[in-house]
């Protein structure tokens, strides 16, 4: 991580580096003023990316190698494997993203129940219906810890 360089900062070099064709070992070995100028970086980071080039490939290689031992995926944005959920879900999305699990869960049609605590004995039963149906229809029903809730 580079302090300094938050999503957009990170989604820009991203977006760029695709258009241009520009490789992560390239795009490492640029000047500070092409950060500046070329991809609008802040002279902070900038400067930190000049200085810390080495540390940052050495820092990055035992983490990735950890989540592929975990089973743990990466994206960003850019990448054709990016969940689209995510960037429908929010026009801000962020540039990065780690997935477990079952990833096909990202692309399946779901559906989320929402009730209120105080549901009547009728509003239950028309949400225990519902629920049935979307089940029965192949849509998968995200819930977590005891609370129904959208994926």
């Amino acid at each position: 991580m580079v302090p300094g360089m938050g999503g957009r900062s990170v989604t820009r070099v991203l977006a760029r580096n695709q258009l241009l064709g520009v490789s992560p070992e390239e795009f490492l070995v640029l000047s500070a003023e092409a950060y500046r100028e070329e991809y609008r970086l802040s002279a902070r980071v900038a400067d930190y990316l000049v200085g810390h080039r080495q540390t940052l490939v050495q820092e990055n290689q035992p983490f990735e190698e950890r989540l592929e031992r975990l089973g743990v995926r990466w994206s960003v944005i850019t990448d054709a494997g990016f969940p689209e959920m995510i960037e429908q879900f929010d026009v801000q999305s962020p540039a990065m993203v780690f997935m477990y699990g079952n990833l096909k869960l990202l692309s399946a049609k779901t559906f989320c129940v929402l009730s209120s605590r105080n549901a009547s004995f009728d509003q239950l039963n028309e949400i225990e219906s519902l629920a049935e149906a979307g089940v029965l229809q192949g849509e998968v029903l995200g819930v977590s810890f005891g609370e129904i809730v959208s994926l």
